[in-house]
């Protein structure tokens, strides 16, 4: 979907009702009168209210600052009659619609509303009031352009524009119209903030709501208000950018890991997205909260096997390691020996993600056990036979991208490959530099200093530390997608070749580098939450054979463009390999099954694929026998019947002892867990476990 901004909106004429322009100082197309009408009747009095101040226009009406009859400040929203009457809208269910959101401490309060005549260039205009209460604040539009928001503004913010969803939610409402625009930024008093649940000094509220629709899924899916809420995040996040650097580290950790709420927000598929306003302030808040967490040891556990289905909910890289890392039989038999490079195709869920996450440096930097110290991780990270860099697409572009509207800076061919190679520059700055820190990959001064020779000459700016061109690189990624004019990308970071000559720096700053093949992972790098235009501007460098370094590049099966902006075609298997995940794991366990059956029949049981209780009355029964002596585990693929995996999740929790891994989905939903697979079970017997 396409998120409005104010230069996107039509204005509708106040005299007739039928012309409309994008230009709001235009003169109407249709009757040749002035659209902007708010400077033609300031100092009118509508009812009791004098119209004081001129605020905006919105597509129906023109917005005002007046006084009431005591002389305190109201906001006043005046709409021609017949505009009400040609797009068939009620002002009585308008009222209503106001009146069941009220109120709230996020929602503008209503006042008082009505009907009464203007004068406007000498014609009598018949037009309906509404009167809100008066928030003395700018337009998140106008925050954004100017501040820097720190983390728990970041916060507050997000829980005061959820708070307010949720009760659109409650009452079967859309707001239909949630541009920055519409929703105010007032700056709190000492007083207000001792009240508030986030340190924000801000609060925000949504105005303008009788424009809400009632929720018809499909008329009205376009203008789901939780998307436009993932867009306003990301815009927040942006802001914030701006000085992430000198945020302490819980709070990058917050900005950093915020994007995959936002994912979920923006989520192209409706059945794996964020669905309740509810369920992002729960997300967003836990995220919060971990930030304190950041400097203490995170156990790799499962609390139920539904915990972490997707691979960006995984909390840290420790956590990817511990359970994940080299335990996939595709890393060291398909994914890595070849030196191409290659697409790895499959369905959602099949695992593609945890492949490259598992391969990337910055995760095989963590322990694999706990006594594993730096020393012992260069040796096993010595043995490797590549050193990998990895950026998700999904994230870092697709989640700038809204579905239907290309923004300003993926429309330009350089603007985004001077996005992308600021990508991957970040990540090899910020990998380097923590494996510098945890004394792992040591560097000395003078290959440090070298380094950031390059990344000087690159900028040509004075960079003498790691520290430094992160932040400059953060700092340039900001004007990137800010779309400002004052950044203009490096020649060199314009070519087709930059990751060519990055890689010959990386090379001699270590040992470890000397040999090493240079891997770029580039995660779901797919149609259509990577628009067409940025997958043809960057298909030259991915598929650039001669490049010195090759690509690991996962999309959902055949989401993928395969010609560039000058029309070169980039062929399977001479520009690059390409590996069915899914496909490839059908024929691998096949062989594994056939074998394990052939040795082992005596002992394959035979249970019903939809028969939860079957399969966990076998296990109870297993764990009983054998008189809990054993620990289990259980491995289910991830083709394995969906209700075997309820049944051996029913046993774990029944048994705290025994842990089981599994591929299921992230949160268990009983009444629609087999949707889209024939009959749909409702398990009611389930909470009693």
């Amino acid at each position: 979907m396409a998120v409005e901004t104010p230069s996107d909106r039509d204005f509708a004429c106040f005299f007739c009702a039928d012309g409309k322009t994008k230009a709001v100082e235009a003169l109407c197309p249709t009757c040749n009168e002035s659209i902007n009408v708010g400077r033609h009747i300031l100092g009118l009095k509508v009812g009791p209210y004098k119209l004081l101040e001129y605020i905006n226009r919105g597509f129906y009406g023109a917005t005002f600052k007046a006084a009431n009859a005591i002389g305190s400040p109201v906001a006043i929203k005046v709409v021609p009659q017949k505009l009400y009457s040609k797009y068939e809208k009620s002002f009585p269910e308008e009222i209503a619609k106001y009146s069941k959101l009220c109120p709230h401490p996020n929602i503008a309060e209503l006042r008082d509303g009505g009907s009464s005549d203007l004068c406007i260039d000498g014609k009598s205009i018949p037009i309906f009031f509404v009167v809100m209460e008066w928030i003395e604040g700018e337009s998140l539009t106008d925050f954004l352009k100017t501040k820097s928001p720190s983390a728990n503004v970041i916060y507050g913010a997000i829980l005061d524009i959820a708070s307010a969803l949720a009760r659109f939610e409650k009452e079967n409402l859309w707001h239909n119209d949630l541009n920055t625009d519409n929703i105010l930024v007032k700056t709190l008093t000492p007083e207000e903030i001792q009240t508030r649940r986030s340190e924000s000094p801000y609060i925000l509220k949504i105005v303008d709501t009788g424009s809400a629709v009632f929720r018809e899924a499909f008329r009205h899916r376009p203008l789901d208000d939780l998307m436009f809420l993932g867009q306003h995040m990301d815009a927040l996040l942006t802001a914030g950018h701006r000085t992430e650097t000198s945020m302490p580290l819980e709070d990058q950790f917050f900005l950093a890991n915020l994007p995959k709420v936002v994912g979920g927000l923006l989520e192209e598929n409706p059945s794996r997205r964020i669905s309740t306003a509810q369920e992002v302030i729960v997300a967003v808040s836990k995220l919060y909260n971990e930030r304190y967490l950041l400097f203490q040891k995170t156990e790799a556990r499962l609390h139920t096997p539904f915990e972490y289905l997707n691979a960006n909910d995984f909390p840290s890289e420790s956590l990817v390691n511990s359970l994940f890392s080299d335990r996939f039989p595709w890393i060291k038999s398909t994914i890595v020996p070849a030196a191409q490079s290659m697409l790895i195709t499959g369905p959602r869920g099949s695992g593609k993600t945890m492949i490259l996450r598992s391969m990337r440096l910055k995760t095989r930097l963590n322990p694999l056990s706990e006594d594993e110290g730096p020393t012992e991780i260069l040796a096993r990270l010595n043995d490797d036979p590549f050193s990998a860099f990895f950026i998700s697409a999904r994230l870092e572009i697709g989640n700038h991208a809204p579905l239907t509207k290309l923004p300003q800076w993926l429309e330009s061919e350089e603007a985004t490959l001077y996005y992308f190679y600021l990508l991957y520059l970040y990540e090899v700055c910020d990998t380097l530099n923590f494996a510098n820190l945890k004394q792992i990959i040591c560097l000395d001064k003078e290959a440090e200093y070298a380094f950031c020779r390059f990344l000087s000459a690159t900028f040509q700016q004075p960079l003498v530390s790691l520290s430094a061109a992160l932040a400059l690189i953060k700092e340039r990624q900001v004007a990137v997608r800010s779309k400002s004019s004052t950044v203009i990308p490096p020649i060199t970071m314009l070519s087709a070749g930059f990751l060519s000559d990055l890689c010959d720096k990386i090379r001699p700053l270590h040992p470890l580098f000397h040999t090493k093949r240079l891997i770029f992972l580039l995660d779901d790098f797919s149609l259509p939450k990577v628009p067409s235009a940025a997958q043809k501007t960057l298909l030259p460098v991915i598929w650039n054979s001669g490049g010195g370094y090759s690509f690991r590049v996962t999309a959902h099966s055949e989401s993928t463009e395969t010609v560039d902006l000058r029309k070169n075609s980039y062929v399977v298997n001479r520009d690059f390999t390409e590996i069915n995940l899914g496909r490839a794991y059908i024929d691998s366990m096949e062989v594994v099954n056939f074998d394990l059956i052939q040795e082992n029949k005596s002992a394959v049981v035979a249970l019903e694929t939809l028969n939860w209780r079957e399969t966990f009355d076998f296990l109870e029964h297993l764990f009983r026998e054998n008189d809990s002596n054993y620990r289990f585990n259980f491995l289910l693929a991830p083709l394995g019947s969906k209700m075997q995996t309820v049944g051996s999740w029913a046993f774990a929790r029944r048994n705290p002892s025994v842990r089981v891994i599994t591929s299921t989905p992230k949160t268990l939903y009983p009444e629609k867990y087999s949707v889209g697979h024939g009959q749909t079970f409702i398990i009611d017997d389930l909470q009693k476990m």
